[in-house]
């Protein structure tokens, strides 16, 4: 059993076919590997050529061993559900747990794998927990999908790097910039609180700092409007995401909001703020 057989784990090279990144090799049910392959999150295989190629590999199994090919598809589809929910707690670790993005989308084609075969294949009438928490699972699709917009919407985000980072179209990183949570009088303030924002006047160029990323977002705006785009993002990320990220965050979308007159969400991450200007 290979374990995570999946397109991006195969390589043809002058007709010749490769297999790499065992990262979990092992004894196991020959009925896995066609579950990770056919049902891959992201690779939308139409279900009548899943079918095709499933039975394609019972035949060439039947070749070489002998298998009782009614029970092997009967009990193909409890290790589909094993396969779906162990790649749903791959995607929630990595990316609700660790913040990476990429697990993260594809958390919805996941679920609609789940729900698909929830549907088709209500076989766990034994395990009435499982079924139910399933039945959950799939309820929570919505949630994890991209948020489409019919107008230019600019998202500004504020976020701590110790938290793990943030995907965005426009990023940019204020960590050079004298960081009040450095004592003790700030430390339970954040970039909303007037004695940060008299600090940051006082002792830092963080307001320079301001200037130039306004220069630098106005034209991608412009080009965005211009072509008629529904989504951008923006990001300031600093060491906890609660003094200079906020900060900038603050400045930044209140600056695009009154020059360009579009949607604003702020979002502050790491305070839990989420606000439409």
């Amino acid at each position: 059993m290979f374990r995570d057989f999946q397109a991006r784990n195969i390589l043809v090279k002058d007709e010749q076919v490769y297999f790499i990144d065992y990262q979990g090799g092992r004894k196991g049910a020959i009925q896995y590997d066609m579950a990770s392959l056919l049902w891959q999150a992201k690779a939308k295989i139409p279900n009548d050529k899943k079918l095709e190629l499933l039975n394609f590999y019972i035949d060439e199994i039947s070749k070489s061993s002998e298998i009782d090919r009614d029970n092997f598809e009967k009990e193909f589809w409890y290790y589909l559900y094993i396969r779906i929910l162990q790649t749903l707690g791959a995607y929630g670790n990595r990316g609700l747990i660790e913040k990476k993005r990429h697990f993260i989308e594809s958390i919805p084609f996941a679920i609609e794998n789940l729900k698909e075969l929830h549907e088709t294949h209500p076989i766990l009438s034994n395990y009435k927990e499982l079924d139910r928490v399933i039945s959950e699972v799939v309820k929570c699709k919505q949630k994890f999908e991209p948020v489409k917009y019919d107008q230019l919407t600019i998202n500004v985000m504020s976020f701590g790097y110790k938290n793990g980072t943030a995907a965005a179209s426009e990023f940019s990183d204020v960590v050079p910039q004298h960081n009040p949570g450095r004592y003790e009088e700030y430390k339970k303030l954040t970039g909303r609180d007037k004695p940060v924002i008299d600090f940051f006047k006082e002792h830092g160029d963080i307001d320079v700092f301001i200037e130039n990323i306004k220069a630098v977002i106005s034209p991608t705006i412009e080009t965005y409007i211009r072509r008629g785009f529904t989504s951008l993002m923006i990001c300031f990320g600093c060491t906890g995401g609660q003094h200079r990220s906020v900060y900038s965050a603050e400045h930044i979308a209140q600056y695009i909001h009154e020059k360009y007159g579009v949607k604003v969400i702020l979002k502050h991450r790491e305070l839990g703020i989420e606000e439409e200007l």
